[in-house]
């Protein structure tokens, strides 16, 4: 099967913006392997006022790219950052990945200019036993270089036995990442001091020129922390947000890559949209019997339940407000 050129990924916007979708998050692999298409596909986007969302490591990211990127009109922009200079490549298994960073981070702003035009850039931190020592000179470095943003995530860890207890008509999810001999979990003592540092560090932040984002954080609880579980119960990813993979297919969850719903350049989305097989998935995941959803990080950025969602809502609004930010605007996830 062949990867979707630009008029392929033409159609599946369109199909999306006449669903009522309104954000959109390219992700990849390395979405800057496919600038060709990338580039003019975000501007096509935004022809029909889509908020587009980008994460990267910044590996690629060069001068010409970064201009671009600015010109396309672009709203936010996530750049992994886990640690200081070496430490960073350590963590990410990449020498030299951390002065690339840094560049790429300077060519945007540079690219950006003094008038704080879009992209909004942020820093995502992803918090394990590996850096949580470390953060308060991660945070302040990402302060310093400029980033608008500094969000806080967690580590999300699955193990293979979990993977094999999350069957579905005999499919397994695949993961982003599984856990190795070594868990990156937080210890019992770094998730009691991670949740009183957090608030300290909010405080710290709050009159400062970047935002710091901690609803992942404070979502957790500490026995979330070091057991590598989530509160939630039901999960809206399958429920609300649409992943198309490379080749137009849509995937039930970016963790069930193999579980395709159906293909946009063949069927309409709602055709596709609570199918059979659609409902079928939903059913196994409301019972409980997938392991891998009581371990999934991506549930708690965007599964976090009606409380959670209404204070981090209100709060959001609110900081808006009082740090004069635009509103975050969650993406919905678009696999390029």
């Amino acid at each position: 099967m062949m990867e979707l050129d630009f008029n392929g990924w033409k159609k599946v916007a369109d199909e999306l913006v006449t669903n009522g979708v309104k954000v959109v998050e390219l992700f990849g692999g390395d979405v800057f392997l496919r600038k060709d298409i990338l580039i003019p596909f975000i501007r096509y986007l935004k022809h029909s006022d889509i908020i587009v969302h980008m994460p990267t490591n910044a590996i690629l990211l060069d001068e010409e790219l970064a201009y671009s990127l600015v010109d396309s009109g672009i709203d936010y922009m996530y750049i992994s950052m886990d640690n200081i200079g070496e430490q960073h490549d350590k963590a990410r298994g990449v020498k030299g990945n951390f002065k690339r960073l840094v560049n790429g981070v300077e060519l945007l702003l540079k690219a950006r200019g003094n008038n704080h035009a879009s992209p909004t850039l942020l820093c995502n931190t992803t918090i394990s036993n590996m850096n949580v020592d470390s953060l308060k000179r991660v945070v302040a470095f990402a302060h310093n270089i400029g980033f608008d943003v500094c969000a806080l995530e967690y580590v999300g860890e699955i193990t293979r036995e979990q993977i094999e207890h999350s069957r579905v008509n005999g499919i397994l999810p695949d993961p982003y990442f599984i856990r190795q001999e070594d868990s990156l979990l937080l210890k019992r003592h770094q998730a009691r001091e991670l949740k009183t540092h957090v608030p300290h560090l909010v405080k710290v932040y709050s009159n400062s020129k970047m935002a710091l984002y901690t609803s992942n954080i404070d979502t957790l609880s500490c026995k979330n922390l070091y057991e590598g579980t989530v509160p939630a119960r039901k999960c809206y990813e399958e429920r609300n947000e649409v992943t198309v993979d490379p080749y137009g297919n849509v995937i039930v969850c970016p963790f069930f890559s193999k579980y395709i719903l159906g293909n946009l350049c063949q069927q309409p989305l709602n055709k596709i949209w609570n199918n059979e097989k659609h409902l079928e998935f939903r059913q196994h995941q409301n019972s409980g019997s997938l392991e891998i959803c009581r371990h999934c990080i991506m549930t708690v950025e965007r599964c976090y339940g009606v409380r959670k969602g209404l204070e981090r809502i209100y709060y959001n609004r609110i900081r808006g407000k009082l740090l004069n930010i635009a509103p975050f605007h969650s993406p919905t996830g678009m696999k390029d």
